[in-house]
């Protein structure tokens, strides 16, 4: 077999084996913080624009404020932007909250929670097949 086609498939196994290894500790941590997060009402209210220099873009950062477990109103800017908006201002949210970890709330979101971890584990599992599938 030829040297380069080898070298292709250890690559892509090398590379499967990362991805299922992060995919599972993406999921892992979303599971753990979903079964202990709390949810509250939470409506977007404005963005926060910023330079996301890895895209070479602007993305828009929803602005969202609820009313946390005592009843006080919090204001705070979500860590994942988009360009485009995924929420319109004055949308209701859900912001989810860990009551170990209060000051990094979270919008509910299948994309993020869910899609994303089962993208990187799926990736992982075409990598690990495509190089084996090489060798074969």
């Amino acid at each position: 077999m030829e040297f380069m086609v080898v070298l292709a498939a250890i690559a892509f196994f090398i590379s499967g084996v990362i991805s299922l290894a992060i995919g599972t500790l993406l999921i892992v941590r979303m599971y753990r913080f979903l079964r202990s997060a709390k949810g509250f009402a939470g409506k977007v209210v404005d963005y926060e624009q910023r330079y996301g220099e890895t895209l070479d873009v602007w993305v828009l950062h929803p602005v969202i404020t609820y009313k946390d477990a005592t009843g006080e109103k919090v204001t705070f800017t979500d860590p994942a932007g988009t360009s485009p908006p995924r929420h319109k201002v004055g949308k209701r949210v859900t912001v989810l909250i860990d009551p170990a970890d209060p000051d990094n709330p979270e919008i509910e979101s299948l994309l993020s929670q869910k899609l994303i971890p089962a993208f990187v584990l799926a990736m992982g599992a075409i990598f690990i097949a495509v190089g084996i599938a090489l060798v074969s």
